[in-house]
């Protein structure tokens, strides 16, 4: 809760004793994954998500294109890459904090206008879709959520020229900001 990411040692190494380890926090949710998933790299033709390949994710938040995104995620990893496997962890809260203070415009517009995103998995038969701001507040204008995956979003339709002018410059201004030193750190896993 304090600081958004926690790494423990001597995980277990099977998916059902992960699981067992998950429960004693709390109940894993299901979704069209299933309840419990590995993201070791898939062939080619079996790829339904970049999360099972071997290139390189940009800082994200995953399921964008769900209506209630996981609040916690535990990733377990068993076996380490012989190279690669880094990771980036972004504190998407102090993103949106600094953006409400020094660059108000762009908060304002990851706020008030709403992203499409969306996934299609062939492999389950799913096409989700998601329209949402970036940044949504609590009822008292607390930081409630932030939430962006780049690679999720789906075609934005109905905008001018001038509008995605605008939102190209807001998308620069925070994408660069999630891969700042600043409020990020890359980890191995």
């Amino acid at each position: 809760f304090r600081f958004g990411a926690l790494v423990i040692r001597g995980t277990p190494l099977s998916i059902d004793e992960t699981q067992k380890a998950v429960e004693k926090i709390g109940h894993p949710r299901a979704s069209f994954y299933g309840t419990m998933w590995d993201t070791a790299p898939k062939s080619e033709d079996q790829v339904n998500d970049t999360a099972y390949t071997n290139i390189e994710l940009k800082p994200h938040n995953d399921c964008c294109y769900m209506l209630d995104q996981p609040g916690l995620q535990v990733f377990n990893c068993v076996a380490q890459s012989s190279e690669g496997g880094k990771t980036w962890l972004v504190d998407g809260f102090a993103v949106a904090d600094f953006l409400r203070h020094r660059h108000q415009d762009t908060f304002d517009f990851f706020l008030n206008n709403q992203l499409p995103f969306h996934s299609i998995d062939q492999e389950h038969d799913v096409h989700m879709k998601n329209l949402k701001p970036v940044i949504q507040l609590d009822a008292d204008g607390g930081l409630y959520s932030v939430g962006l995956n780049n690679d999720d979003r789906d075609v934005i339709r109905h905008s001018s020229s001038s509008e995605m002018f605008t939102f190209y410059q807001h998308l620069k201004r925070l994408l660069g900001l999630t891969r700042s030193p600043e409020f990020a750190r890359e980890i191995q896993l």
